[in-house]
C-alpha cells in the first residue's frame, strides 16, 4: 500500500452515500460527533466528574468535564505540532488511565484516526500492526504489566521508516517523553467548539484477534460507534447519575464503548482501573458507587469472589458478553447484586449487536444473548431445522456495523457494503432463543463434527457446573482418514481431576444424548484467553493431537 506524506488510504474511506442517507433519516446516525458531546458537557456541567481514574496500587485522580475538554484541547494541540491530521494516523497503546481517554479524543480533535492498541500485544504483533497503519505518531507507555513496551518501539523503530515520533508515558527511549512535552509545554488549546469533523469518515481503526484467520484492522466512524452504544443507552436509561465501570482496555472495543463514548454521550462518570485485580476492583466499585457495571464473565466471575451476598448497594445493572455466559455466573451476580445479569453480543466489527433487556426474565441471560438494537437485522443461514444440534452461520447488518476492513498482513481491503447486500458474516453459530434473539452456539471455526454438530457452547455451561471443574473448553480435533472429530474436553480441576468417565456420567445424568459427550479428556493448568476472556480455541487445537492409542495430548 503506497503512503503518501504520511497519509493512509484506508483512511479515506466513506460509507455508502445512500446507507448512509438511510441511516440518517432513521435517526440511528447523527450529525454530530464526540467531539461535540464533550463540548455539550462542558458547557451543561462542567463540573461534574467526567472520570475517576484508580490506580491498583492505591490513589486516584478525578477530573470535573471542563478539566477533561481543557486536556483534550491541549493534548490535541501538541498532537498537531507532531503531524496529526486527517488522513493520517495515530497509534495508542497504553494502559487504562485517564490521559488515555483524552489522548484518544484527541487525536480524533487533529482530524487523525485513532488506533486503539491494548497493551498485552508484544513486539511481534505490534510491529505488524504498525506496518500496516502506517502511523505517524505512537504513543505509548514506558514499561506495563512486568513488560517494557518502550524499549520493544524503539527496537523496530528502523524498520518503521512512515513512523515520524514515538512518545512515551514515563521514563523510556523515545524521542519525545509525554510528561514533558504535552503535560509541561504551554500549549495553544486547539479548541473544540471549533471542530467540524465529519461523523461519517474513519474515526477508528482496532484490530481482530485473528482467532478464525489473518487479524485485520477494522474500520469504523463515529456514526457506526455511535450507533452501537446509543440505543443501549436509551433504552437501559443510562444518564448523568450513572457511574459505570468496566475493567477492559480503553483501547480495546469494550473498554472503549462503556468507559469513553457511553459516559460522553450520557454524561454518566466513567470509572478506570489501571490494572486488573479483583480486589482492587471491589475497592473502587465501593468507593466510587458505581451503578453499571459491564466485563467479560471471566472478569465477574473474579469479581464476585470478592463480595459476600447482596452487598453491592449501588449497582443496578450487570451486563456481560464477548464468550459464553455460564449459567451459574448468572445466579451469582443476582445473588451479590440483587439485580438480573444482562448478556450482550458484539465484536470488533459490531460494536454492539444484540443484548438482553431488564424487561427479561430474570435469569434470561443463561439462555440467550439478547435481541438486536434499532436498525439492526439478523440473519440465520443454514438447513432446517436449525436448533442446538444444527446452529446456522450468524450475519448481520445494520448501522453499527464497521464500513471495511484491512487485513494485517494481506493489505486486503473489504468494503462491508459491497458485498452481500452488506451483510456481514460473523463467523459465529447462533440459533434463535424464542423471543426475537439469538443465543449463541460457538464459532464457525470452531464446528465439532460427531454426525451431528456437537453444540459445544451448551456442553461447556454444563461441565462447568461438575463441583470438580474451575473451567474448561470442548475442542474438535480432526483426525487423518477420520470421518467424525473427536471432541477434547480441555479442564482446569478444581481439585483432583475428574475422569472422562466420570464427566460423561455427570452429563449423561443432566439428560445431554450420547453424540454431545467428550471423547477425550485434557487436564491443564489453564486455558489461553485473549483480552475479552474468549478462549482460544485455534491455539488448542494447534496444539493437541489425539493418538492412536485414544489419548489426548499436546505437540
Amino acid at each position: 500500500m503506497q503512503i503518501d506524506d504520511g497519509l493512509w488510504p484506508p483512511a479515506m474511506f466513506e460509507p455508502q452515500r445512500e446507507i448512509a442517507t438511510h441511516y440518517h433519516e432513521q435517526g440511528w446516525w447523527r450529525p454530530t460527533t464526540l467531539l461535540d458531546d464533550l463540548v455539550v458537557r462542558r458547557r451543561e456541567t462542567p463540573n461534574a466528574v467526567a472520570v475517576r481514574s484508580y490506580h491498583a496500587e492505591g490513589g486516584s485522580e478525578s477530573l470535573s468535564w471542563s478539566q477533561y475538554a481543557d486536556r483534550v484541547e491541549r493534548y490535541a494541540a501538541a498532537l498537531r505540532s507532531l503531524g496529526a491530521g486527517p488522513g493520517r494516523v495515530v497509534a495508542v497503546q497504553m494502559p487504562n488511565l485517564w490521559q488515555t481517554s483524552a489522548l484518544i479524543l484527541a487525536v480524533l480533535r487533529t482530524g487523525a484516526v485513532v488506533a486503539p492498541i491494548t497493551t498485552t500485544f508484544r513486539a511481534r504483533e505490534l510491529e505488524r500492526m504498525l506496518d500496516c497503519l502506517k502511523p505517524v505518531v505512537v504513543i505509548t507507555v514506558a514499561e506495563f504489566d512486568m513488560y517494557n513496551h518502550a524499549t520493544a518501539l524503539a527496537e523496530m523503530r528502523t524498520r518503521l521508516p512512515f513512523l515520524r515520533t514515538t512518545v512515551v508515558f514515563g521514563d523510556g527511549p523515545a524521542d519525545i517523553n509525554f510528561h514533558k512535552y504535552f503535560e509541561q509545554r504551554q500549549w495553544e488549546p486547539l479548541a473544540l467548539a471549533d471542530a467540524r469533523d465529519n461523523p461519517d469518515r474513519v474515526a477508528a481503526v482496532m484490530f481482530t484477534s485473528g482467532t478464525t484467520g489473518e487479524p485485520k484492522a477494522v474500520l469504523h466512524t463515529y456514526n457506526t460507534m455511535y450507533a452501537g452504544g446509543q440505543d443501549y443507552a436509551v433504552q437501559e436509561e443510562v444518564g448523568p447519575a450513572d457511574v459505570m465501570f468496566n475493567p477492559h482496555a480503553l483501547t480495546h472495543m469494550f473498554g472503549l464503548l462503556y468507559s469513553l463514548m457511553m459516559p460522553a454521550t450520557t454524561g454518566a462518570t466513567a470509572v478506570l482501573l489501571d490494572e486488573w485485580s479483583p480486589a482492587a476492583a471491589r475497592t473502587v466499585i465501593d468507593d466510587a458507587h458505581a451503578t453499571l457495571v459491564s466485563g467479560s464473565p471471566q472478569y465477574l466471575i473474579g469479581l464476585w469472589e470478592q463480595y459476600p451476598e447482596l452487598t453491592t448497594a449501588s449497582i443496578s445493572r450487570v451486563i456481560t458478553g464477548a464468550t459464553t455466559v455460564p449459567p451459574n455466573l448468572v445466579s451469582k451476580t443476582r445473588a451479590v447484586t440483587g439485580v438480573a445479569l444482562q448478556s450482550f453480543w458484539a465484536m470488533t466489527e459490531v460494536m454492539l449487536g444484540t443484548w438482553t433487556r431488564r424487561t427479561d426474565p430474570p435469569d434470561w441471560s443463561a439462555h440467550s444473548d439478547g435481541r438486536p438494537g434499532a436498525g439492526t437485522e439478523l440473519d440465520l443461514r443454514g438447513n432446517d431445522p436449525i436448533d442446538r444440534n444444527n446452529p446456522a452461520a450468524l450475519f448481520m447488518r445494520g448501522p453499527s456495523v464497521c464500513i471495511a476492513t484491512v487485513g494485517r498482513d494481506s493489505g486486503k481491503v473489504t468494503m462491508i457494503a459491497d458485498h452481500d447486500e452488506g451483510w456481514y458474516e460473523t463467523g459465529d453459530l447462533a440459533i434463535p432463543d424464542g423471543r426475537n434473539g439469538i443465543r449463541l452456539m460457538g464459532r464457525t471455526a470452531d464446528r465439532i463434527n460427531r454426525g451431528f454438530v456437537v453444540p459445544a457452547a451448551d456442553v461447556e455451561a454444563e461441565l462447568l457446573n461438575h463441583p470438580g471443574i474451575r473451567d474448561v473448553a470442548l475442542v474438535g480435533v480432526s483426525i487423518e482418514g477420520e470421518i467424525l472429530d473427536e471432541a477434547v474436553a480441555v479442564i482446569v480441576p478444581s481439585g483432583p481431576p475428574p475422569s472422562l468417565n466420570e464427566l460423561n456420567s455427570f452429563l449423561t445424568a443432566r439428560g445431554m444424548t450420547d453424540w454431545c459427550l467428550p471423547t477425550q479428556l485434557k487436564v491443564v493448568d489453564t486455558l489461553p484467553r485473549n483480552t475479552t476472556g474468549k478462549i482460544l480455541k485455534n491455539e488448542l487445537r494447534r496444539e493437541l493431537r489425539v493418538t492412536a492409542t485414544g489419548g489426548a495430548v499436546f505437540r
